[in-house]
């Protein structure tokens, strides 16, 4: 791998229905989403982001509620309702003269959220990405 600098994303504020959400954006291109783990913010796939938009993409990274400066009820807060604030973003971000839909990747806890979104919003979704989606658990079979 070639080593590049990193470039550091535009700051976005999207406000949705019930939340306000911090979204960080690199380059142009067809759209993808990045979901980060349980608790975390995306600051940690900012080189990986670079590294997608150096490849023609436009990459959203978005903090869920509760996470750096995204604000929202967290009591109670379903998998639905972090789903519906990533819909919103999708809608907001994508330019209307370039918008098809989104690719999502969810990291740990964001897979969660991602697999959520495209079953109830397949309209925005074009593909879902798990990274590092596993389960405490596994059937001995496998």
């Amino acid at each position: 791998m070639v080593n590049m600098p990193l470039l550091l994303p535009e700051t976005q504020s999207v406000q949705t229905p019930e939340a306000n959400i911090q979204v960080f954006i690199h380059g142009q291109g067809p759209l993808v989403v990045v979901l980060p783990s349980l608790g975390r913010g995306v600051e940690d796939m900012f080189e990986f982001s670079s590294l997608l938009a150096a490849e023609g993409f436009r990459v959203c990274l978005l903090n869920p509620r509760g996470i750096g400066e995204s604000k929202g009820s967290l009591d109670p807060l379903s998998l639905n309702q972090l789903a519906d604030d990533v819909a919103h973003v999708i809608e907001k971000v994508s330019p209307a003269e370039a918008f098809d839909q989104a690719h999502v990747a969810g990291h740990a806890f964001g897979n969660w959220v991602a697999r959520n979104l495209a079953t109830r919003r397949p309209d925005l979704v074009k593909s879902v990405a798990l990274i590092g989606a596993a389960h405490k658990s596994f059937p001995v079979e496998l």
